[in-house]
């Protein structure tokens, strides 16, 4: 419906699966697609003629940010799901630890049909971590939650433990109260601030949840800028000058702003709501932000802080 309409270019969609499914009907047709919300690392690799782009980060560098805030000279164990983006992290955050002083000791996986929570207790007693990293998806709450009370049980969660994106949760009626006090959680994207919440609010009343909002106002802008400065608003045109417009020239914070630099300039670099996007070759944004949270007794999370990865 779409491609019969003319478009040049999509933002989104907003899930890895989708994107996916997407991409030959749209490279095919030379449309780009700027996604605010699909993670998937396998999108770094597709064969998609340069169209494929995202405004929030891959999977992969979420452990990258892990070794950074939790992995600093300490000793670092992991718990992840055989999945694709499990295994991502898991492989970013040995490289990351690397990089920071600290030492992964025990590296241990599962899946949908092997879950040995007893082995994995076992395993974390001998390597006696300074941090617990679980890396799983959604989908897999209950394995989740088998795996999240056996390492309470065993005194390896509280401060020590570390939920991913893909698991983290509100967990107030999954698990007893105090079950992930103190815990830590990751998700990738920008937080919004009030002010933006007030613009989106103003354009849609209804809207409730602001996540991967400024990733995808971010988006919009980026492919408003590539075809002003490309002079041409076809696909494949928005698509070879974003890269240019998102970093190495003239730094500008908002539409406007980098309109004026364009009037004796046509080197900008479009920094916006969620922060200092630039995209790589793959067409993946570095750096990028993540919001750090941390649970109550209540099970619940709430924010704390931020950091950048990339």
């Amino acid at each position: 419906d779409l491609v019969s309409k003319n478009v040049d270019v999509v933002i989104g969609p907003s899930s890895s699966m989708l994107a996916e499914r997407l991409l030959p009907a749209f490279t095919a047709a030379a449309v780009a697609m700027i996604s605010p919300s699909a993670t998937s690392p396998v999108l770094s690799t597709l064969k998609d003629q340069g169209l494929l782009f995202r405004t929030i980060p891959s999977a992969s560098l979420e452990g990258s940010a892990l070794a950074d805030v939790a992995g600093k000279d300490r000793k670092v164990a992991i718990i992840y799901y055989l999945d694709d983006a499990s295994r991502a992290v898991r492989d970013q955050l040995a490289a990351g630890l690397d990089r920071v002083g600290g030492t992964l000791v025990a590296s241990e996986s599962f899946s949908a049909t092997v879950n040995d929570a007893d082995k994995i207790i076992s395993v974390l007693t001998k390597a006696e971590p300074d941090v617990i990293i679980l890396a799983s998806p959604f989908n897999a709450m209950a394995k989740n939650k088998a795996i999240i009370n056996a390492l309470a049980k065993a005194k390896f969660a509280g401060s020590k433990l570390w939920l991913t994106s893909q698991n983290l949760a509100d967990y107030s009626q999954e698990l007893s109260k105090g079950t992930l006090t103190d815990a830590n959680g990751i998700l990738e994207g920008a937080v919004a601030d009030e002010a933006f919440q007030k613009r989106v609010k103003s354009a849609d009343p209804a809207v409730s949840d602001y996540r991967y909002a400024a990733e995808a106002y971010d988006a919009t802008i980026l492919a408003a800028l590539a075809a002003i400065v490309a002079g041409n608003d076809t696909g494949r045109a928005v698509a070879e000058t974003l890269q240019s417009v998102s970093a190495a020239g003239i730094k500008c914070t908002s539409f406007g702003e980098c309109l004026d630099v364009l009037k004796t300039r046509n080197d900008i670099d479009y920094d916006g709501i969620s922060g200092p996007v630039g995209f790589d070759d793959a067409g993946d944004p570095r750096p990028a932000q993540y919001g750090l949270y941390r649970y109550g007794d209540d099970n619940r999370f709430k924010l704390v802080g931020t950091t950048v990865a990339g």
